[in-house]
């Protein structure tokens, strides 16, 4: 690919017929969609500021980057692989660009613009096919930060994608405690806390991270992650390999596998989270080892018969031998579900929202365990798993 890209800047470079210096980047067309989709998803659907709806192309000799931004989340991502002779910027549409490159076939794309004009036209070419597209004004682009911190959190990527997983969920993004729209990051020097709520479920994931140069929190109930920039944060992050995490008074920002994350901070200060924690003895509380995937199963088979329109959700038994699971819903029907478990204790019960025990289930392996403890009918069950993860969910008020 590198020979035939070589080959084609030899061929097609220097000034046209009317003496104007044009510019060339020549890419594959699939590392070059590889940047601008996750560039789109920042992008905004309709802005009073037209420049947002583009991306900016920053192209140099040894790297080329697709610049996003909604002047609240940012994106910086690499092209691998781009050829460009002399250093150049330009600003065009990301939806138009990545309409062109999917329904091409062939993988060599070559962008040409004026060196010394910044409002004009590039040229898209792929293969046969010409597309001339209006430039925005690229020194008009906003700033997206790079990561240049000296001081940060190494975290194996893997483990940072499952901190997203189990907690982002638990975010209350129609709320207007804006507080609760994000996600809290605690920084330890081993170690990193998520926790996200929306008032009636907290979830709490602690992974393993190295500090670097002593990246701590010192206001660690303001710093609020967008759910929005941390559902952009896993895309990024590949099956295998580290990210680097760094957090200042404004801004989170994550790079990994070529591509940087950066977000403004939520405003507001999160709850007192370790207080929500139950503080109940294990000789209080009614404690039950579920396979996950049957447990799903049970959930979702209870929940047929329930009804959107009421908040009656399922009422969960626990008793000696078995996790019992009950709905009725009017005009709808009853059902009844058994899960045979490992308990010999008291009965006890308590209804809960399916979906939320359903979202926490989903993010855990299917092929593992989690361990519920339940103290009555109207005080919070705890989910637990054994790599640090904590899910509390409060209990519906019984029906009269």
């Amino acid at each position: 690919m590198s020979e035939l890209v070589g080959q084609f800047l030899a061929n097609n470079s220097g000034p046209r017929n009317n003496g104007e210096t044009i510019v060339k980047l020549t890419v594959g067309r699939t590392s070059f969609l590889d940047a601008l989709v996750p560039a789109a998803r920042i992008v905004p659907g309709s802005s009073p500021k037209p420049i947002l709806l583009n991306v900016l192309i920053s192209a140099e000799p040894e790297r080329t980057e697709v610049l996003a931004t909604n002047l609240e989340i940012g994106g910086r991502f690499t092209v691998d692989g781009a050829q460009c002779d002399v250093a150049k910027q330009l600003c065009l549409s990301v939806r138009r660009l990545v309409a062109i490159l999917k329904i091409a076939t062939e993988d060599l794309v070559t962008i040409e613009v004026p060196e010394t004009t910044e409002d004009a036209h590039a040229t898209v070419c792929v293969g046969r096919s010409k597309f001339k597209l209006v430039t925005a004004v690229a020194s008009k682009f906003p700033d997206v930060p790079a990561f240049d911190a000296t001081a940060y959190h190494l975290i194996d990527a893997a483990s940072l994608r499952k901190a997203i997983d189990r907690t982002v969920y638990a975010c209350d993004v129609a709320s207007a405690r804006y507080a609760l729209n994000g996600c809290l990051i605690e920084c330890e020097a081993k170690g990193l806390n998520f926790v996200a709520t929306d008032g009636r479920r907290m979830a709490w994931q602690c992974i393993a991270a190295e500090a670097v140069e002593k990246h701590m929190d010192r206001n660690s109930d303001t710093h609020i992650v967008q759910h929005a920039a941390l559902e952009l944060v896993r895309q990024i992050l590949p099956d295998a390999g580290q990210a680097k995490l760094a957090l200042d008074a404004n801004k989170c920002i994550v790079r990994s596998n070529g591509a940087t994350i950066s977000s403004r901070l939520v405003e507001g200060r999160f709850p007192k989270w370790r207080e929500l924690l139950p503080t109940t003895t294990k000789t209080k509380v009614a404690s039950v080892v579920l396979p996950v995937a049957p447990f799903t199963q049970l959930l979702r088979q209870a929940s047929i018969m329930t009804n959107d329109s009421d908040d009656r959700g399922v009422l969960l038994t626990l008793e000696i031998g078995k996790l019992a699971a009950h709905a009725k819903a009017a005009e709808v029907g009853v059902s009844d579900v058994e899960l045979p478990v490992s308990y010999d204790g008291k009965p006890i019960a308590a209804t809960f929202m399916p979906s939320y025990i359903l979202d926490m289930l989903k993010s855990l392996p299917q092929e593992e365990t989690v361990t519920m403890d339940l103290l009555d009918s109207t005080s919070a069950a705890v989910f637990k798993t054994g790599d640090a993860f904590v899910y509390c969910l409060m209990p519906l008020t019984p029906a009269r």
